[in-house]
């Protein structure tokens, strides 16, 4: 399951989407401006996440490359991991919260639910990987 299909589904946009949707959504400069810096504070904060998640799944697939998994190691790995996971897909969700929070006052969010939820099955199909 993608890491923000909840929010995406319920007209919670990322800001990857709404700088994509921007003209069509007619956002300001400075809408567009704060967007951005969400955008990249994300990019920030979920990068270094990211690239923990990658060694922890690195050091997963050592432990039966290398023939050492036991039941707790696999048990301590997998839990850690779980927890990355968590600590990764809740930093993106903030940010989609971030951006309604931010724009719900304009008429921005209205316009962009309305075209989220039209492309709902769309949206739902790639995030869970069916065509």
């Amino acid at each position: 399951m993608g890491l923000t299909l909840a929010a995406e589904l319920n007209g919670y946009p990322g800001p990857s989407h709404l700088l994509e949707l921007a003209a069509q959504l007619g956002l300001s400069d400075d809408q567009r401006s704060h967007i951005q810096g969400l955008f990249d504070a994300m990019k920030a904060e979920t990068l270094p996440i990211g690239e923990r998640l990658i060694s922890q799944e690195r050091m997963l697939d050592a432990l039966f490359a290398t023939h050492t998994a036991t039941p707790e190691a696999i048990a301590a790995a997998t839990a850690t991991i779980g927890d990355t996971q968590a600590m990764l897909r809740a930093a993106h969700l903030k940010y989609h919260l971030s951006n309604c929070c931010s724009l719900r006052r304009s008429s921005v969010m209205p316009s962009c639910a309305a075209m989220l939820a039209a492309n709902r099955s769309l949206i739902n199909t790639v995030e869970l990987g069916q065509r």
